[in-house]
């Protein structure tokens, strides 16, 4: 009988080679070892993925900062530092105090008919010192704030009224009213006028800032 002849291809000697391979790992370790190829990433590689997982997982603001912030060269992280800071020092500046002090000016509305600039002024005045501690100047250079008051006429003595506070060091608006209407009524002298003013402070400008009232 004639014997058959024996033949070894390459895919038998690489497994041989495997399984002696997989048998010494097993005498130095205990076990086979198990390895997993992965793919080297370098950090310079954008990962906004990555970044983000980060940020939720620590809580902080990293994610803004490697998204907005660390692309920009130091000289555009300066400006955009100097502008936060000065728009801190402007909010911090730019308070109404109880003890501030005040210019009060009648601003006429276009395409309507104004009331009396000097009695709404005088009507305004009234509620400044009888309802907040603010101080009224007499000149707008010597006052921190200056208070705009607009009063125009509707029909059946009808009066609606706004008021805007500018502040006088940055030129900036500080506070800014809703129109609103005051009727002619026995409470108010029968006064549209009064009763829109006394709106304004009483139910605007006190509640905006509640530190001045009396």
């Amino acid at each position: 009988m004639k014997k058959k002849k024996l033949t070894i291809t390459e895919a038998d000697f690489l497994l041989a080679h495997r399984r002696a391979s997989r048998e010494e790992e097993i005498e130095a370790h205990g076990h086979p070892v198990r390895s997993r190829t992965m793919v080297h990433k370098s950090k310079k590689v954008y990962n906004r993925n990555l970044i983000k997982r980060a940020a939720i997982k620590r809580d902080d603001s990293s994610y803004f900062y490697y998204l907005w912030l660390k692309p920009l060269n130091h000289s555009v992280m300066k400006t955009i530092l100097l502008i936060l800071f000065s728009l801190s020092s402007i909010l911090t500046f730019a308070q109404l105090k109880p003890d501030s002090k005040v210019f009060l000016t009648f601003e006429q509305t276009q395409n309507e008919v104004n009331v009396d600039g000097e009695n709404a002024i005088a009507m305004l005045k009234e509620y400044i010192v009888g309802k907040t501690s603010l101080i009224i100047s007499d000149s707008k250079e010597s006052a921190d704030f200056t208070f705009q008051l607009r009063v125009i006429e509707k029909k059946i003595g009808n009066r609606r009224g706004k008021l805007d506070i500018i502040d006088n060091q940055t030129s900036n608006t500080l506070f800014e009213s809703k129109w609103v209407t005051g009727t002619s009524n026995a409470f108010y002298g029968y006064s549209g006028s009064r009763h829109a003013i006394g709106i304004l402070v009483k139910d605007q400008l006190i509640k905006a800032f509640p530190d001045i009232s009396k």
